[in-house]
């Protein structure tokens, strides 16, 4: 009698195996929907094990494969959807391995609605992915590249977060002086301490350009110490940001006869000295001799960031070169010559312009 009920019960657990195998090859075969696969079995007496597999493109489906995405203010994550074009290539990119021409699909454009309307994205084919990019856009958006692996009709993608990206603005700053103890006058400033935008030249604590041409006098040996407060422009709202996907800090030394490199250079706190870096070429034939990338790229906001900075003129000289201070950052844009995906400060168009034009530079002007 022990040995019937046994004998039933794996009777019973070969007929529940063999209707699960029926079931997922029924929708498996169908491609909709969710399939099912089975392990284990009645041979060693073990029940079936029943997984369930993601879903797959339905051929039968009235919508075909396609990417749908929307692009989230990361610093705005609550209310705004950015509009921009992006680029859709087929195969799997990344920073290292940049997206090519002849993987190019098609350009696409993000609403400010949100996820656009089913039947309305990229037509895609299954099982493949792709990589999409949204090229920096001075004053409007910085930039971001993401991928998308198709594994159903529908395919939908909020991007937001760590992919950076942003409404994007330009900065403003303010000097002073650590060794005088007062803020710097600029250019036709009636008070000093006011801020300016991109351009700009700083004289000294007791006048501006008018009223102290000669900027800040040091003597043979001398050295300067500055606090440069950097931050987004006064219209700007905490829903933009000026920097994208890094951050550098330059400095022209206008004369290697008369200036030595920073021997202080910080931001909030982190040193920057440590992470001098070959000048990228585009910043040198912008006369930049020295290049700081900022370490874990923080955000430039409305929120004021301190600029440290230190410089000594080289032994003997009475340093009379100024020194220009630039801020810049680096993102992805599409190239002039096809729709291959550039990375870094400046374009590949025959000017090589700057990816963001609307880069910081500062003049302290020395006498």
């Amino acid at each position: 009698m022990k040995q019937n009920s046994t004998l039933l019960v794996m009777g019973i657990i070969v007929v529940f195996a063999f209707a699960a195998v029926i079931v997922a090859f029924k929708m498996g075969s169908s491609g909709a929907g969710t399939t099912l696969s089975v392990t284990g079995g009645a041979g060693g007496g073990v029940a079936p094990t029943i997984t369930l597999a993601p879903a797959a493109c339905d051929p039968q489906s009235t919508i075909n494969p396609e990417l749908r995405y929307a692009l989230v203010n990361m610093d705005n994550p609550n209310t705004q959807y950015l509009v921009a074009t992006t680029y859709v290539y087929e195969g799997a990119f990344s920073k290292d391995n940049l997206p090519t021409d002849d993987a190019f699909i098609t350009t696409y454009a993000t609403v400010s609605t949100g996820m656009p309307a089913v039947g309305s994205g990229v037509s895609v084919e299954c099982g493949k992915t792709y990589t999409i990019v949204a090229p920096a856009s001075t004053n409007v958006t910085t930039s971001t590249m993401f991928q998308m692996t198709v594994t159903q009709n529908s395919n939908n993608k909020i991007v937001s977060g760590t992919n950076r990206i942003s409404n994007q603005t330009y900065l403003i700053a303010r000097v002073y002086n650590d060794e005088a103890k007062g803020f710097v006058y600029a250019d036709t400033d009636a008070t000093a301490g006011s801020w300016h935008a991109a351009g700009s030249s700083w004289y000294s604590t007791t006048g501006n350009a008018s009223e102290d041409s000669d900027g800040l006098t040091l003597g043979a040996d001398g050295y300067y110490r500055y606090t440069i407060s950097i931050e987004t422009n006064a219209t700007a709202t905490t829903t933009a940001r000026f920097n994208d996907q890094e951050t550098t800090i330059a400095i022209d030394r206008q004369s290697m006869a008369d200036w030595d490199q920073a021997s202080t250079l910080s931001l909030s706190g982190v040193d920057l000295i440590g992470n001098k870096y070959t000048v990228p070429s585009k910043l040198a034939s912008l006369n930049f001799d020295d290049a700081y990338l900022v370490p874990d790229n923080p955000a430039f906001k409305t929120s004021v960031k301190d600029l440290k900075l230190e410089q000594h003129a080289l032994n003997g000289v009475n340093p009379d070169d100024n020194v220009v201070l630039g801020v810049f950052t680096a993102g992805y844009s599409i190239s002039s010559k096809d729709n291959h995906v550039v990375y870094g400060y400046a374009k590949d168009n025959p000017t090589t312009d700057i990816v963001y034009d609307d880069y910081f530079t500062g003049t302290l002007v020395m006498g």
